[in-house]
Parts: structure tokens; C-alpha cells; sequence
């Protein structure tokens, strides 16, 4: 039924999905023949994305290009398959990208730039980051800034300790994006230096994702109200207008709580919401 409406379907949602029902998709009977879907712009392929079946053996020449409008890819399942099946030659029409991530879906991804993408989600990652130095850079972290320079939202939910990572893990080399707005970190713990060394990284960043934050100082230490205005007069508190932890924090509390004082009026006038929050869902 897809394949005879292949000519008419803008977005298609696919369920339990298996190779060989993607491989009937893309080809007619006669495996020479390419089927194209000219007008579809959203595919869905839902799954238990942590299931060990997944989908793996999708053969497609990337000049094959059976979506050439595609605007918004969702992989909510493993994709050991090569990632030109979705996207062919054409890099420029992906705009949103939500995927669980995979060694091989790693590796197929390396390489890849998507000009015009604008939201990255990492769903997941079926394996654990382990056995690399502590803030030496991480690919799996590398990998959504890389493929899509101009985002305005990222997504990473890596499995990884958080102690691995740091803003150096996370953000390559001389990365520069005056557009992200939306960044979510699920297992990044950062110091407070660590924070708005991130921050002065990112200068138009609004909103914020991370797991919580550690003291600079030992567990225990008293900070003063100058450490903490010194602090936010290195980060001058750019754009930001939202945090949040993932996960209860007792330094995150105190630094919240000490930024209530009096003192930091000036730097909280900035502000068009609180600094930290609860939740923050920025999925859209």
C-alpha cells in the first residue's frame, strides 16, 4: 500500500519495522528499479528502540535518494543500516533528526554536515562510553555539533559517566554556533568553571539540559558571596534564561539559593525567567 502510494504520501509512520519491509519500500519488484517518494517530508519508524533486533542489512546506493524531500527523520529503533538509505546525496533538506545511537550508525554518520539541520535529538545510546580520558573529547558527544553546524537544538542522552565529561568532551575543537539556542546534556555534570567556560562558549544559548552541578571546591566548602559573584561576573550571564538538573543537587541548591541575594540584582535583571528550574523538557 505505501509503495503504490508512493507518488501522493507527505508523512508515513512505520511500526515493528523489519529490513525486508524497508528494503520493498525502496524497490520494486524489480530490484533495479528505485521507488521515490517525492513528497514525503516526515518518516517515523517506531520501535522498542532498545530492542536487540533492531534493523541491519538495508542495502541502498546512496544515488538511489528514495526521499529527496525528507525534512524530519525519527529512528525511534536500532539503525545498524548505512544512514544514505534515508538521505541519499541530498544534505541539504534535513531539518530534524531524532535517532538512537548505535556504533554502526556512529561510524556511518562520520563525515556527514547538514547545513540547513536545526534540531538534533540523541534518544539513546545502546552502549556505554567507558575506557577514555577524563575531558578528552568523546565522538558520540562530538558527533550532533559536527552534522549539524547551524543547529539551534541538540539532544544527548549518553550513557557515560558523568566525571568523563567535560565542556572540552562534549564540544569539538574550535566549535562555533551563534545559533544554538537549546542544549540538553543528560549525564554532564559540570563544576561551576566548567558551566561558564560552556557558556562563554555558546553566548546565545537560552535554555539548558545538564545532570547537575559539582562544586569547584571540596564536598562541604562554604561559598562566599564573592566567589559567587565572581562567578557570574566571568559569566556574565549571556542569553541564558533557564537550567536545570536532572537530578537532585545539593551544590546546585546552595548556588541557587545563594544567587537569591540582593547582591546579584544586577546580573538577575538580564534575566527573562529563573536561572534554574525542576524540569526542562525542550523537545518540540
Amino acid at each position: 500500500m505505501v509503495r503504490a502510494n508512493s507518488e501522493t504520501v507527505e508523512e508515513l509512520v512505520l511500526s515493528r519495522c523489519t529490513t525486508e519491509y524497508l528494503d520493498e519500500m525502496a524497490y520494486d519488484c524489480d530490484e533495479d528499479h528505485h521507488c521515490i517518494y517525492p513528497r514525503l517530508t516526515k518518516l517515523t519508524i517506531n520501535d522498542d528502540y532498545t530492542s536487540v533486533d533492531g534493523v541491519d542489512g538495508v542495502e541502498s546506493p546512496a544515488s538511489s535518494h528514495h526521499f529527496p524531500s525528507l525534512s524530519t527523520l525519527n529512528i525511534f529503533t536500532r539503525w545498524d543500516s548505512d544512514f544514505s538509505f534515508f538521505v541519499g546525496n541530498n544534505r541539504t533538506m534535513l531539518t530534524s533528526l531524532s535517532f538512537c545511537l548505535t556504533e554502526s550508525l556512529l561510524e556511518s554518520l562520520q563525515g556527514y554536515v547538514f547545513p540547513n539541520l536545526r534540531r538534533v535529538c540523541i534518544l539513546e545510546s545502546d552502549y556505554e562510553i567507558s575506557g577514555i580520558k577524563a575531558g578528552a573529547p568523546i565522538r558520540e558527544f562530538n558527533l550532533p555539533f559536527l552534522i549539524a553546524p547551524n543547529a539551534e537544538q541538540i539532544e544527548c542522552n549518553i550513557i557515560c559517566n558523568p566525571r568523563l565529561i567535560t565542556p572540552n568532551a562534549i564540544i569539538p575543537y574550535r566549535f562555533s554556533n551563534p545559533r544554538l539556542r537549546h542544549l540538553a546534556v543528560d549525564h554532564f555534570e559540570p563544576t561551576l568553571r566548567e558551566l561558564s567556560r560552556l557558556l562563554a562558549s555558546l553566548p546565545q544559548l537560552t535554555r539548558l539540559g545538564i545532570l547537575g552541578i559539582r562544586g569547584d571546591l571540596p564536598a562541604g566548602t562554604i561559598y562566599f558571596d564573592e566567589t559567587i559573584k565572581t562567578w557570574l561576573t566571568i559569566l556574565d550571564l549571556p542569553a541564558l534564561n533557564m537550567a536545570t538538573e536532572l537530578m537532585s543537587d545539593c551544590s546546585l541548591a546552595q548556588y541557587a539559593a545563594e544567587i537569591k541575594k540582593p547582591i546579584y540584582d544586577k546580573y538577575r535583571e538580564r534575566l527573562s525567567g529563573p536561572l534554574f528550574c525542576d524540569n526542562l523538557n525542550i523537545r518540540e
